[in-house]
């Protein structure tokens, strides 16, 4: 007789280091990374809201179904910047009057959204608990 068993497609996400990975990713990227003429301190600012609107829902979907690699976590976050970069030159193109400025501080988007979601799986791997990680 044949046993019909149920496997587990999603991976179990720590929240804690999800939580800390998440708001800690920007602030390493900031602290190694001031000294470029402040970029990535004001890229918090500008970026951060962004990053938390955008950046939460994809990354936890990303951890709930793959193992966490640096490189895809900066593909997604890059490719998630574009989109939004793509989205604002629609809208200002669609409004009649220049209501909305040239969104010139999206365009240092992508280094740093690559950074930060690089940043956020080396986090959150080494932050994550042993009863969270995967089984070999």
């Amino acid at each position: 007789m044949t046993e019909i068993t149920a496997s587990n497609r999603f991976q179990v996400v720590d929240p804690i280091a999800f939580f800390l990975a998440l708001v800690g990713a920007p602030l390493v990227v900031a602290v190694l990374g001031f000294w470029i003429m402040l970029i990535p301190v004001v890229g918090i600012v500008l970026g951060g809201p962004y990053y938390l609107i955008l950046g939460t829902p994809i990354l936890l979907a990303y951890l709930l179904l793959y193992e966490p690699k640096p490189w895809i976590a900066a593909l997604l976050a890059t490719v998630a910047v574009l989109l939004l970069l793509g989205g604002a030159h629609l809208l200002q193109a669609r409004l009649p009057t220049d209501l909305l400025r040239e969104p010139m501080y999206l365009y240092f988007g992508p280094p740093c959204g690559a950074a930060w979601g690089a940043a956020f799986v080396w986090l959150y791997r080494w932050i994550r608990q042993d009863i969270f990680k995967p089984d070999p």
